[in-house]
């Protein structure tokens, strides 16, 4: 039973004498109007008060919950995992952001290991002994500027409207979106390449592949073949979390299974594997590194693969991919197999 009571700052309580009494008027109250004998049946009892919270738990007050969740105390506003001012220095717990409770924590500890890991990336990308290259242009290993034309080479190929933006692009950055995109679209071609979905084997083993691959480039194994040693290039020159790229290819993965999706949210995370990662890639490119502004470069990947999504719906339903929620098929009484049915468009108001 957990009863929020005030900390030891705020009401001067010797827990010693009221935790007992406040635990008896709480089973009191429980056997009263939910568990009739409730006392009777229990087997072993502790009563752990803010008095416990600062003696065993070094907690502030003996606040089991930190800073209180006003508004310019939560969300954004609290304490952030990364100390702004001193470097090398993270907060991690109930009063920093996300907030407080079991699954705060848990989460503040995932993000805080996240701003570590990528700052030691940052620092390894420029204090590393390793034999690789990372400047640009004219100063380019050779190794780097093979890879560049391999990636220049594929994109071209696969998609003009790509080379043509990237040209806003300055040159630095643009190398860097070939090189990003280059890995991206031959990893798309290596799991697009199973056209059955009967043959999941394949797909499974073609998936670790790339992953193990892809790890190893994040890591300092020498790479050898081109697109791989792009990546290991900009992972390392722009301090890219691997787990963004791994997200990436579990996203590939999940099209090339034929994967149907329940409802918004499990579409969502598939949007977010397959675009919003690249957004937060080509943020990082782009010397992003601002919480908000990566949120938003992921929403932003998101909401376009959503509108591919919508526009080739017909053309994905003929090659067997649906990525409609089937949660809103039942509701619009449309089978699955049916969408390209030609009827639906015919008896629609519009």
């Amino acid at each position: 039973m957990l009863s929020p009571v005030p900390h030891l700052g705020k009401l001067d309580i010797d827990w010693r004498v009221e935790g007992p009494r406040y635990a008896e008027r709480i089973l009191a109250y429980l056997e009263r109007h939910y568990m009739p004998d409730l006392r009777r049946e229990i087997i072993t009892q502790r009563i752990f008060t803010p008095r416990d919270f600062q003696v065993e738990l070094n907690s502030h007050l003996g606040s089991a919950f930190s800073l209180e969740p006003r508004l310019l105390q939560s969300a954004y506003f609290r304490v952030h995992n990364r100390d702004a001012t001193i470097k090398g220095l993270y907060f991690v717990g109930a009063g920093t952001h996300p907030g407080a409770g079991i699954p705060g924590v848990v989460n503040s500890a995932k993000a805080t290991a996240g701003v570590i890991l990528q700052d030691f990336a940052a620092v390894l990308a420029v204090n590393s002994p390793r034999p690789l290259s990372f400047r640009m242009h004219e100063d380019m290993a050779p190794e780097i500027r093979t890879a560049l034309g391999e990636c220049r080479g594929i994109i071209s190929k696969a998609s003009k409207s790509f080379s043509l933006a990237a040209r806003l692009f300055d040159p630095a950055t643009r190398d860097a979106a070939f090189f990003l995109y280059g890995w991206c679209r031959y990893c798309d071609d290596q799991v697009d390449a199973v056209e059955k979905i009967d043959e999941q084997g394949i797909v499974i083993d073609r998936v670790k592949t790339l992953k193990e691959r892809t790890a190893s480039a994040f890591g300092y194994t020498r790479q050898s073949e081109p697109v791989f040693i792009a990546l290991q290039y900009i992972a390392h020159r722009y301090a890219i979390p691997s787990h963004y790229a791994l997200e990436l290819i579990e996203g590939m993965a999940m099209d090339a299974r034929g994967t149907r999706y329940g409802t918004l949210k499990e579409l969502l995370l598939y949007c977010y594997r397959v675009a919003g990662t690249v957004g937060l890639m080509m943020s990082h490119v782009m010397g992003v590194r601002d919480e908000r502004a990566l949120r938003n470069a992921a929403d932003l990947g998101i909401a376009m693969q959503l509108t591919n999504i919508a526009r080739d719906i017909i053309e994905d339903a003929a090659m067997g991919r649906v990525y409609l929620p089937l949660a809103w098929l039942r509701e619009a009484k449309i089978e699955p197999d049916e969408i390209a049915a030609s009827y639906h468009r015919e008896n629609s108001p519009c």
